[in-house]
């Protein structure tokens, strides 16, 4: 059975997420991460299978951060616009973080991008999550209506759409929604 060390896998991530954003996908290397964590290469492989493997992991974390960075904020306290936004903003530091970092699959031969593959996910996350903030604001919005939010969102974040427009959109469709509220 192999050894598992306390808090190394945390350190792993750590260390891959720094050689993500500093040098892309092709620079990450599992040996440079386990020799800039103190372990032996083989060590990372207790934990992630691939570079592909530990990549996703990083991603994957980093988006979780993302959907738990704003606050649903006190609805007698804050319009939904601006909790939306605050979300909206987590969502593009996120893309920012993480555009371009794509490689080619040697195994499909195809070209991966490490946050697009994910997209359906983030989706229903995010889904999700709008889900709870406009119930907690007392709105009763379908799921189908906040998926097209949620992919509003993700579209216009990975369009680098700027914070203005992004909140003339929602301001549009809060409309519709606060229309549906009074009747």
């Amino acid at each position: 059975m192999p050894k598992i060390i306390e808090g190394i896998r945390d350190s792993i991530l750590t260390s891959a997420r720094n050689q993500l954003r500093e040098n892309g996908y092709s620079a990450l290397s599992l040996r440079g991460v386990a020799n800039e964590c103190g372990i032996a290469v083989g060590t990372t492989y207790n934990y992630f299978n691939s570079k592909e493997a530990l990549a996703d992991a990083v991603v994957m974390e980093d988006w979780e951060a993302c959907l738990n960075a704003p606050v649903i904020k006190d609805p007698e306290k804050c319009p939904i616009e601006d909790t939306i936004m605050d979300l909206y903003r987590s969502i593009c530091q996120f893309y920012a973080d993480y555009t371009g970092l794509g490689f080619t699959s040697r195994r499909k031969n195809v070209d991966i991008n490490l946050v697009d593959k994910h997209y359906d996910e983030f989706a229903s996350e995010l889904t999700k999550l709008l889900k709870t903030i406009v119930r907690s604001y007392g709105y009763n919005e379908s799921e189908s209506f906040l998926h097209l939010i949620a992919e509003s969102a993700l579209t216009a974040a990975s369009h680098d759409v700027d914070d203005y427009e992004f909140e003339k959109l929602i301001d549009r469709v809060l409309v519709v929604t606060r229309k549906k509220k009074r009747n």
